[in-house]
């Protein structure tokens, strides 16, 4: 029996003057949205009213300038700003606050609906986006491809996380028990033996091993100094 879990990858893109004009547009519709469906919402709940919200549907009617960006986008804005409020009020979070285009971070979320979204080796199609933009493709991807997240830094260096449901087969349950403390030495100790690796405890030890060498090496310069 298999079971299905999401997991998520990340790799760096390389988009085209074109594609980054369309990523950044993108960018700033998922940004206005977000903030005028955020506004109507802190209304509603100044006037205490308890009636049907803005909706991105309303909003494209309102601003045409929407229609020509990805829908699911601005859907997950709506979405992501639904999950912000739950957050408030169940004393999670803090109030939700407006998006701002000088956040040195900016990204949108899409769905693949009907394969919106694949790889062609090393390239990526994405809705709304007629060509490919080519992806560093640094490991292979299993599963079904769920969504994807386009983000930027300051508008220059481009990724995408493809969130994707991969079947795995579970391990068997043991019924055995290990008791696991912490050893100054050998960082854990357990009751019987567990192989632990730890590269970055080895690698941290060999450069205090150095540091601690070229300090004994600067005493005993010093020293000499001293004593001419």
């Amino acid at each position: 029996m298999k079971l299905g879990v999401l997991k998520a990858y990340k790799f760096r893109i390389y988009p085209n003057g074109q594609q980054k004009q369309f990523f950044i547009e993108t960018f700033g519709c998922v940004r206005f949205t977000y903030n005028q469906l955020l506004e109507a919402k802190m209304e509603e709940l100044a006037n205490n009213e308890a009636k049907q919200g803005l909706t991105p549907a309303k909003l494209k009617k309102e601003y045409p300038f929407l229609k020509e960006t990805d829908s699911l986008a601005l859907a997950n804005a709506q979405r992501n700003l639904d999950r912000a409020f739950r957050n408030y009020f169940q004393k999670r979070a803090g109030f939700p606050k407006m998006k701002t285009k000088k956040s040195i971070w900016q990204s949108y979320t899409t769905n693949n609906q009907q394969h919106t979204i694949y790889f062609e080796e090393d390239q990526i199609k994405l809705p709304k986006l007629k060509t490919l933009v080519p992806v560093k493709k640094h490991r292979e991807i299993k599963g079904k491809i769920k969504s994807a997240t386009i983000s930027a830094k300051n508008n220059e260096e481009f990724y995408i996380s493809i969130l994707c449901l991969e079947e795995i087969t579970p391990l068997p349950k043991q019924q055995a028990s290990i008791a696991v403390v912490y050893d100054p030495q050998q960082l854990v100790k357990a009751n019987q033996p567990v192989p632990i690796t730890c590269e970055h405890a080895i690698q941290t030890k060999q450069k205090l091993t150095r540091a601690e060498r070229k300090l004994q090496v600067k005493a005993t310069a010093v020293k000499r100094k001293k004593s001419f």
